[in-house]
């Protein structure tokens, strides 16, 4: 991550116990700050409520808005709406000993001065994101998907469903000739059987 992305940088060490909020607006800018992000661009704003404690921090993340990905059908971008709410949970303690934690509790050490939200804001945005990312459906019903890409997935598609049934069929032909050998097997044998009686 680069230099950038100061404003989600919060030096807790010099806030007193109680209540305190900041609002961050995630764009094309925020997500530049990461390597390889899962979306380009976006149109989402985060609130954050965050209580100060002896104890620790305890941190509200509300994210609301949209954000620009691949839809995995056509591979064409559109707007996903994202609407969620994450808990954080900040402890203060030593970082060199090993703890068991949840992920979404964090320890930070006596040495940490600040503490930086943006790779926490980033993995709770990404999480916040359906697993499979397809173009809504139009008001009419068609497919939101771009339609000249959208035409060869359906003749792939619909290939693959003709084949797969013509196998079908030759799979059950040539069960039924089997079935068919066995039962003129068992006739002859039995023809045989009264011959020599």
């Amino acid at each position: 991550m680069s230099n950038k992305g100061q404003e989600y940088i919060i030096d807790y060490k010099t806030l007193e116990s109680g209540i305190y909020e900041f609002d961050y607006h995630i764009d094309k800018d925020f997500f530049a700050m990461f390597d390889e992000p899962m979306a380009q661009d976006g149109d989402a704003n985060v609130h954050a409520t965050m209580r100060v404690s002896s104890a620790g921090l305890s941190i509200r993340l509300d994210i609301a808005g949209t954000l620009q990905v691949e839809c995995d059908r056509c591979l064409d971008t559109f707007d996903m709406p994202i609407d969620a709410s994450y808990d954080l949970v900040v402890k203060f303690g030593d970082k060199t000993t090993p703890h068991d934690e949840a992920d979404d509790v964090i320890t930070i050490g006596a040495d940490d001065d600040f503490l930086d939200l943006s790779q926490h804001i980033y993995e709770y945005v990404v999480l916040s994101l359906p697993a499979r990312r397809v173009h809504p459906d139009q008001p009419d019903g068609r497919p939101g998907c771009d339609p000249e890409m959208l035409s060869h997935i359906l003749i792939t598609d619909d290939e693959d469903e003709y084949y797969n049934e013509e196998g079908d069929e030759d799979y059950e032909e040539e069960g039924n000739e089997e079935e068919y050998d066995e039962e003129y097997d068992d006739e002859e044998y039995d023809d045989e059987e009264e011959g020599d009686e």
